[in-house]
């Protein structure tokens, strides 16, 4: 891999958040910083492989935005080797709470954090992935997977990056959990979650590939957490993967896209029961019907 990285730092407002999410979900090994202003503007500090842009970066990015592509503002876009990359993930990666029964520690804070009774400790090395458990998004699925999770579950994980949301359902007594994702770039570090956190590696697999290539199966809870765009396509797939009293997860979609994404889930066969909100992110909990 080269290791010559770029970061571009971005200021925009929320209604810009799904095409941002959508322009970078196309390119490989991405990191995001993501913080909040005080005008109400989100901050962010995104890192690529610099080999990836091209000359035409910014004009693509600005044509992702269409209308909103005024509202943007690229502060800066510099050279970054990765070791630099990886050291202000330490800056900005630090352990926090998330629900009633996690508590996510940076995988360099574990030898001088000691345990906490109420709390469950999800031990997270950022490595290229997604999945530090610091965005909204992730946090929903750790905070309804508490409420809705079965002990003895069979889990899939759509979209799994770093596998945080694996080894969550395996710390809430599932009895299998497999991972599914498109990058071939998450599986060593998602492994090395794993294996940091003690996760029987007999009972999770991470699969990378297709979600219509995975082995037959069907299963009990099913967090599938990406942008509207990624998951809609999938819908079909994922009610053909789901057990008939099946808990599925439908997150990564902003509360402006609830009514588009809930007649879609109608339509693939899906009914919503419940909903949660943090900040402009929703997560539907979802039955097959």
């Amino acid at each position: 891999m080269n290791d010559q990285w770029s970061k571009i730092t971005l200021m925009f407002p929320s209604e810009c958040t799904d095409s941002l999410y959508g322009f970078f979900s196309d390119f490989p090994s991405i990191g995001i910083e993501e913080e909040d202003e005080a005008d109400g503007t989100t901050k962010w500090k995104v890192y690529l492989p610099t080999a990836v842009m091209g000359s035409d970066f910014e004009s693509r990015l600005r044509e992702a935005l269409r209308s909103n592509s005024e509202k943007l503002t690229i502060s800066a876009i510099e050279e970054v080797p990765q070791e630099n990359w990886q050291d202000n993930w330490r800056q900005y990666f630090h352990i926090l709470n998330v629900g009633e029964r996690f508590r996510i520690v940076p995988s360099w804070e574990k030898p001088t954090t000691p345990p906490l009774p109420d709390r469950i400790d999800l031990f997270i090395e950022p490595g290229m992935a997604f999945g530090t458990g610091t965005h909204a998004t992730t946090q929903l699925c750790m905070r309804l997977a508490e409420t809705n999770l079965r002990p003895g579950a069979r889990v899939l994980d759509i979209g799994t990056g770093s596998a945080i949301l694996l080894m969550v359902a395996m710390k809430l007594g599932a009895i299998e959990a497999v991972g599914t994702d498109i990058d071939n770039d998450v599986l060593e570090n998602a492994r090395e979650n794993l294996q940091l956190n003690e996760v029987d590696s007999t009972l999770t697999t991470i699969f990378i590939g297709p979600l219509d290539d995975l082995p037959e199966g069907k299963f009990d809870f099913i967090f599938c957490n990406m942008l509207s765009h990624e998951f809609l396509p999938l819908l079909g797939e994922i009610h053909s993967r789901s057990a008939a009293d099946a808990t599925v997860l439908i997150s990564g979609l902003l509360t402006t896209e609830a009514d588009e994404v809930k007649a879609a889930l109608s339509l693939a066969g899906f009914q919503v029961r419940d909903q949660l909100q943090q900040d402009e992110w929703l997560t539907f909990v979802t039955t097959p019907c």
